[in-house]
Formats: C-alpha cells, sequence, structure tokens
C-alpha cells in the first residue's frame, strides 16, 4: 500500500500531485520494479480514483518496460476533508474565509494540522451526524469492502500494489490489526508521502510487514515529507 506523492497544499486544486510529489512517486516505481519485484512476478495494481492516487500510480508504472494497467476503485478515496472541516469551524462561513485566517499564523502547515486533527476527532465521535456529506462508519464500511474486495480477487502467490490516501490505508491496517478507529488515525497522522506499508496475507490471516517505509526516498536524495 502507497500513500500518495505530496498533494497541492494550499493551492485552488489540492487533488494533485505537486512537483515534489511527482519526483516521490517516480523515485518509488523505481524502487519497486529495482529492488522489489521480480520480471516474472504476477502483480494486481490497483488506484482510488482521485487524482493524486491515479497520478501516483501512473508515475510508478511510468518507467517500467511491461505494458501494467491498473484498476480504479472507488473504495479507496480519502474521506472528505474538506467537509469535515466545513463542519467543524463552520464559524468561519466559507472555505475562503478559513484559508485567508490560516495564512495569517506564523506557520500555516503547522497550525492547519492542529486543526484537522481536532476536526477529525469530531468526525469520529458523532458518527450519526447527518451535517457530514459521509459519516466516519459509512468511510470505515466503504474502505473494508474495497480492501475485501481486493484481497478475495488476488490469486495465490499474485502481488498487489494500492495507492490511496492515508485514511484508506489507516483503515486497512485497522481491519488487519484489530485497532481501534482512534488508534487507526493515529497512524494516519504520522504517515509520510509516497511511503510503503507491506501486507503479507493468505487465506486465514493478514499480517504486517512493515509501516510507513521511506528510506528509499532518502537514499535516493529525495526530499520526505508529510503534507
Amino acid at each position: 500500500m502507497i500513500r500518495h506523492g505530496q498533494a497541492s497544499f494550499g493551492q485552488l486544486n489540492y487533488d494533485a500531485l505537486s512537483d515534489l510529489g511527482h519526483r516521490q512517486t517516480k523515485v518509488c516505481g523505481d524502487y519497486l520494479f529495482e529492488h522489489v519485484f521480480k520480471p516474472d512476478d504476477k502483480i494486481m495494481f490497483v488506484s482510488g480514483a482521485l487524482t493524486r492516487q491515479r497520478e501516483t500510480m501512473e508515475n510508478i508504472l511510468s518507467k517500467t518496460h511491461q505494458n501494467y494497467e491498473y484498476s480504479v476503485l472507488n473504495n479507496f478515496n480519502e474521506f472528505d476533508h474538506d467537509n469535515v472541516l466545513e463542519v467543524a469551524f463552520k464559524h468561519y462561513g466559507s472555505r475562503d474565509a478559513f484559508m485567508t485566517e490560516l495564512a495569517k499564523q506564523p506557520d500555516p502547515k503547522k497550525h492547519f494540522h492542529k486543526l484537522y486533527v481536532q476536526a477529525v476527532n469530531q468526525w469520529m465521535n458523532n458518527p450519526d451526524d447527518p451535517s457530514y456529506s459521509e459519516r466516519f462508519t459509512d468511510f470505515n464500511k466503504r474502505v473494508e469492502a474495497g480492501f475485501k474486495e481486493v484481497i478475495d480477487s488476488c490469486d495465490s502467490g499474485e502481488k498487489i500494489v494500492l495507492t490511496s490516501s492515508a485514511g484508506p490505508i489507516s483503515l486497512c491496517l485497522q481491519q488487519c490489526l484489530g485497532l481501534n478507529g482512534q488508534s487507526a488515525f493515529a497512524l494516519n497522522d504520522v504517515m509520510s508521502n509516497a511511503s510503503i506499508t507491506r501486507l503479507l496475507f493468505n487465506e486465514n490471516k493478514i499480517s504486517l510487514s512493515y509501516f510507513n517505509a521511506s528510506q528509499y526516498l532518502t537514499s535516493a536524495g529525495c526530499p520526505v515529507s508529510y503534507r
């Protein structure tokens, strides 16, 4: 499972990779095909439907000489963080007013992260609030359904590469590690862009091999980012 590369924080359209995000995900592709996959591996490629998730997959596949295709599943889309923030901070009146206030802070990214964590906790702790476009319980159910669909469709010995976002990846880990929602979203909080999380599975169980690996970026001289 690979978190998308750095997106366009602070831009009008967040849902697109930044220049650094494109670089990170191309380095990711180089690493996977040079050090992880073998030429005869059977691999299933799956992406969420968001632009930053698909761009991540396309960059990963861009340098391979094999004609791989990937499928797109909406189940692995990130939750609507704009809506979650809007419900939590409706007193700002509009997204533009919220962003204007954010820009006044000494460290806008750090301040945004603080507000983001607060808004997500409110969303998780109010699962039946109709103000949200997608309740946390519904988000959990759709990721769980997508995770099951991908695992069930995998042949023996086949590998899966999934490009998604921190939220869905955290919920996949919640399911295989038996975490509660709060613990799962603590993983979300530390997940770096283009990081790799590896699961091992068979018909009986799913196990975590490693989480949030980004050393390959550092080794290639590529910066690690979180937002």
